[in-house]
C-alpha cells in the first residue's frame, strides 16, 4: 500500500519543502498538504494517513484543539487516528507531545537529519541489502539531501522477566538490519563529512573493535600527532570526560563524525557477538528497536555539541527533550542495561 503523510502549516514555505525532502527520500510517498484547521478536518477522512505532520501554532486552531477535534473525526469515520509529529518555533511545545500522544516534536527552523529520523520509522521498510552489497556513497548527491536508510520494522519480540529484550533470542535478521542501518548511516556522514587526511595504516579496519581514536586515525579524521595529543591533554586533565568530547570541544573532528563512529563502533561489536551487553543507554535502546540509529547519531551529535559550548547533559535527558521516548521507558532502558 502506498504511504501517506499529511503536512499541516499555514506556511507554505515550509510544506513544499518538507514535501521535497520527504519525496526525494520516498519517492512513491503520497503527500497532501493543509494551511489550516478546517483544510485538515476535511483531509483526514480522506485516506489512512501513516503520519501526520502538524504545526503547533496555527492561526485559528491551535495544535490541540486540531488534535482533539481530529480524533472525533476520525473515530466518526471509523479510521484509526494516525501517528503525528508537532512542529513549532517554540521549545515549551516539547511539554504537550506526550500529552497530546504525538510520536516526537520538530523545532523550528527543521532540521534534516532529525526530520529524517522523525519519519523513517512510520513509512513501509524498505528493502535491506544482502551483506556486503551495500552502496558506497555518493559525493555528487546533494549535501543538504541525506540518503534513504533501512528502518526496522518491528521491535524485538523475544523479552525477559522484567519486560526488556532478550538477546539471547534476538533474531538474526534483525541484527543484521540493524547493522545494514548503521553502515548506511556511516557511509552517509563519510560522504558528507569527507576526512582531511589520509587514512591510516589499516585501511582496511579489518580487525575491529577500534577504541575511537583509532577509528578516527585509520579514517583519516585524525594524524597519530593530533590523538597523541589529545590523549595527553585528558590525561592532564584528569577527568572522566570521553576522548570523542575532548576532540570535538578541540574543533579536530566534527560532532556528526564521532556521532557516527560511535555508532559504528556498536556495529562492529554486534558483528563479533549479537549477545554482548550494551555499553551505555543508546546501545541498549538501539537492540529494544526503541531508536533508530539515525535518532540515536543525533542525540549523540547534540550531547557533544552541547560539551563544546560549555554544558555537559545527559544522554537521555537529550532523548527525553526531543519527545521521542518518555520518562518510564528510559528508567527500564538504565535499569536493564
Amino acid at each position: 500500500m502506498q504511504p501517506a503523510i499529511l503536512i499541516v502549516d499555514d506556511h507554505q514555505i515550509y510544506r513544499s519543502t518538507l514535501s521535497a525532502f520527504i519525496q526525494s527520500w520516498w519517492p512513491d510517498v503520497f503527500i497532501a498538504e493543509a494551511a489550516n484547521g478546517s483544510q485538515t478536518l476535511d483531509l483526514i477522512g480522506q485516506h489512512r494517513w501513516d503520519l501526520l505532520i502538524l504545526d503547533y501554532q496555527l492561526p485559528t486552531l491551535s495544535g490541540g484543539d486540531l488534535v482533539r477535534r481530529l480524533r472525533a473525526r476520525v473515530s466518526a469515520c471509523g479510521i484509526p487516528f494516525p501517528p503525528f509529529l508537532l512542529m513549532s518555533t517554540q521549545p515549551d511545545v516539547t511539554c504537550f507531545v506526550r500529552v497530546l500522544g504525538a510520536v516526537g516534536f520538530l523545532p523550528k527552523p527543521v532540521d534534516v537529519d532529525e526530520l529524517y529520523a522523525l519519519i523513517a520509522p512510520y513509512i513501509s521498510e524498505p528493502e535491506v541489502p544482502q551483506s556486503g552489497s551495500l552502496p558506497q556513497p555518493d559525493r555528487a548527491v546533494n549535501q543538504d539531501v541525506t540518503h534513504k536508510m533501512p528502518v526496522l520494522a518491528q521491535p524485538y519480540a523475544a523479552t525477559s522477566s522484567a519486560g526488556m529484550p532478550d538477546r539471547s533470542a534476538l533474531r538474526a535478521a534483525d541484527v543484521e538490519r540493524l547493522q545494514a542501518m548503521i553502515l548506511e548511516l556511516f557511509n552517509q556522514k563519510v560522504a558528507r563529512f569527507p576526512p582531511p587526511y589520509a587514512p591510516g595504516t589499516n585501511t582496511g579496519l579489518s580487525s575491529p573493535p577500534y577504541r575511537v581514536g583509532e577509528y578516527l586515525v585509520q579514517l583519516g579524521y585524525l594524524t597519530p600527532d593530533q590523538l597523541t595529543r589529545a590523549l595527553r591533554a585528558a590525561e592532564l586533565a584528569d577527568n572522566r570526560i570521553p576522548l570523542g568530547f575532548t576532540l570535538v570541544k578541540q574543533n579536530l573532528v566534527p560532532s556528526e563524525v564521532i556521532a557516527t563512529v560511535l555508532l559504528q563502533q556498536f556495529r562492529d561489536r554486534l558483528r563479533r557477538d549479537a549477545r554482548m551487553a550494551p555499553r551505555f543507554i543508546g546501545e541498549q535502546l538501539l537492540l529494544q528497536s526503541k531508536l533508530t540509529p539515525a535518532q540515536l547519531g543525533l542525540a549523540v551529535q547534540e550531547q557533544l555539541d552541547n560539551y563544546k559550548r560549555g554544558r555537559l547533559v545527559r544522554l537521555e535527558d537529550v532523548i527525553a527533550r526531543k519527545g521521542w521516548l518518555d520518562a518510564d521507558t528510559l528508567r527500564a532502558a538504565m535499569l536493564a542495561k
